[in-house]
Parts: structure tokens; sequence; C-alpha cells
């Protein structure tokens, strides 16, 4: 039997990540986290829910390659490029690893 607060707390908005449901709370905690560390670095490039060391790579990697000249156009390739990779969409495993750490971040606030 549920007690009263386990059962409003299964009733929350949820995220699903990797199958299993995340409480919204969860994600704005880990959000807060994150924002409260990043804040230490002023010139930091990305939103706190998008800070993850394979999008900045990324990000890197559009400009380097002529695809960005700046960091807000780098991540929009970022996003472009995400959107773009499905499951109809082949790519290598290291891609693959790549996509999968950081498509989740971008799916949640649907690219936002």
């Amino acid at each position: 039997m549920l007690l009263p607060e386990e059962n409003a707390a299964m009733k929350e908005p949820t995220r699903v990540i990797n199958g299993l449901p995340l409480p919204s709370h969860c994600l704005v905690q880990t959000e807060k986290q994150v924002a409260d560390y990043i804040r230490t670095y002023p010139d930091f490039p990305l939103p706190a829910w998008y800070a993850h060391p394979v999008t900045l790579k990324r990000m890197v990697e559009a400009i380097r390659e002529g695809r960005a000249t700046d960091t807000a156009s780098s991540l929009e390739v970022v996003k472009e490029d995400l959107k773009l990779l499905n499951s109809s969409v082949e790519v290598d495993q290291g891609e693959y690893d790549e996509v999968v750490a950081i498509k989740p971040l971008f799916l949640v606030r649907q690219y936002g």
C-alpha cells in the first residue's frame, strides 16, 4: 500500500529518460545544480541545460568546419544536426555514443 506522499509523488509530471520516468523535480534540481556550477564561469557559452562536453565539442567542430561563425550559430548547428539524426540514420559508434549522451538534453527542452 502506498503512503499518501508516495501516491502524490507518482502523479507529478514526468519526463522519460532511457525508458524510465524521471520526476520533473529531479530535472529542475539537476539544472539548478549545473547553473550554480557554471555561474562561476561568467563566459560559459551555453545555458545550463545544454552544458555537456559533447555539446561543446560539436559546437567547436561546427566552427572549425565553417558551418558556424560564433557561439550562438554553432549551438544552432548542433541543434539542427541532432534534429536530423533519428532511427533511420546510420552513424558510426563514436557518433552514436555522442548523440545518445546529448540528444535527451535537447529533446527535454524541445530544442529551445
